[in-house]
């Protein structure tokens, strides 16, 4: 034929293989983009150029090489990128590795296992990370050291406040436990808030217990039931088995909420309340417990038609509605006499039971007394009261008066 296979430039040194003049010192083939314009290695293995600026083989391309540091594919004029064999089975590079796709894909970056399920999914389109499949089942560890390091994890660290950060953990259907290990100091929530934390039934619709961080209060709804004890604030609060057993009754109660109120502790009275916010002025309604109890030995009356107070009575410590029950025992001879109970003498007066008048064998009656009492103030004192009508003075013995709340403040 009429073409050059090798042409010789003497002038500057150049050998060019092919039609086209040498461009250097050696040059195979002209402007092909085709293996039949490159090297042949063999009759399978080829070199060529593809395109502009650009080497291609059809073939696999070895670095047979088992050195971790010479045999290397460098980048850049400087070669200051290297990929490497770092050691056996394990691809390497000293310098930063950046995946940045020319268009967004649900699949932009995959590691997957031998089945071809992915352990990592990157979704560039959704902005989205993936770990594990419906496949396979993933254990995700962040931090594994036996030196005392600090690790530190970040999710959502954003200081703008339009930004949302929204943490899902489990299965929906699954049982989907969070452990704390023993090393731990808990959850801290850094935030003043009236819902710092929330925990909330299945459907996301009842609130079960909420913190407030701007108050420190914590909101149980419905009835809170332990097996073991919760102590809150230096022991002040304490849950039992089947309540909230309290010393002094909640300064912010929910309607609903129930304690075991102790209202006499020497004497072990303790008393069922629950909290109605729909009442005007006693929201604390009684539904169970012992009632307030004391009593005294004689006390002499005088035969002039006053009320006089004896000594069996108690010291009422919430203000509200009471149900007050007195009992004395009269003297051996014959007079007219009324029991009865309050605060004062005037509430006395009002509260008695009628005359009661003793057997004139010489036996006394006892005398009882029972209705519903208003306790005005906290603290308020409550006695047996006896009017004697007539006769000289007397000693009443035995006196007694139980207590027992309908509804308090």
């Amino acid at each position: 034929g009429t073409s050059n296979l090798l042409v010789a430039d003497t002038t500057n040194t150049f050998l060019g293989i092919g039609a086209s003049p040498a461009n250097g010192l050696l040059t195979i083939g002209g402007a092909t983009t085709t293996a039949a314009g490159g090297i042949y290695f063999g009759t399978d293995v080829t070199l060529y150029r593809s395109a502009a600026n650009q080497l291609a083989t059809n073939d696999a391309f070895w670095l047979a090489s088992d050195s971790t540091s010479t045999a290397q594919i460098q980048f850049g004029a400087s070669a200051d990128v290297r990929l490497y064999r770092g050691a056996a089975n394990v691809l390497k590079t000293d310098d930063n590795f950046l995946v940045q796709t020319e268009i967004d894909s649900t699949t932009a970056f995959q590691i997957q296992n031998a089945a071809s399920n992915p352990y990592l999914l990157v979704n560039t389109s959704g902005a989205s990370i993936s770990l594990g499949n419906t496949s396979i089942a993933s254990t995700i560890q962040i931090g594994n050291t036996t030196g005392a390091v600090a690790q530190t994890i970040n999710i959502g660290n954003n200081a703008t406040a339009s930004s949302q950060t929204t943490i899902t953990i489990g299965s929906t259907i699954g049982t989907s436990p969070l452990t704390l290990q023993s090393g731990s100091t808990g959850i801290t929530a850094k935030t003043t808030s009236t819902t710092a934390f929330i925990l909330q039934k299945a459907d996301g619709t009842g609130t079960i217990l909420t913190a407030d961080t701007s108050t420190g209060a914590i909101t149980v709804a419905g009835t809170l039931t332990a097996t073991n004890g919760l102590t809150i604030s230096s022991g002040s609060l304490v849950t039992s088995s089947t309540g909230i057993y309290v010393t002094t009754l909640p300064a912010s109660p929910v309607d609903g909420q129930e304690v075991y109120y102790q209202a006499d502790a020497t004497n072990g009275v303790v008393w069922h309340l629950r909290y109605n916010s729909s009442e005007a002025t006693y929201k604390w309604e009684y539904l169970g417990g012992a009632s307030l109890y004391n009593t005294a030995g004689n006390t002499s009356i005088p035969g002039t038609g006053v009320e006089t107070a004896t000594a069996a009575a108690l010291v009422v410590a919430r203000a509200g509605d009471y149900n007050v029950r007195v009992y004395t025992n009269g003297a051996t001879f014959s007079y007219t006499a009324n029991v009865s109970f309050g605060a004062n003498s005037t509430d006395a007066s009002n509260n008695g039971c009628g005359a009661y008048q003793t057997d004139g064998g010489g036996g006394g009656w006892p005398l009882w007394c029972e209705g519903k009492y208003n306790v005005a103030s906290n603290g308020t004192t409550v006695s047996s009261w006896i009017l004697q009508n007539s006769g000289g003075a007397l000693n009443f013995g035995t006196n007694k008066i139980w207590i027992t709340p309908i509804r308090i403040n």
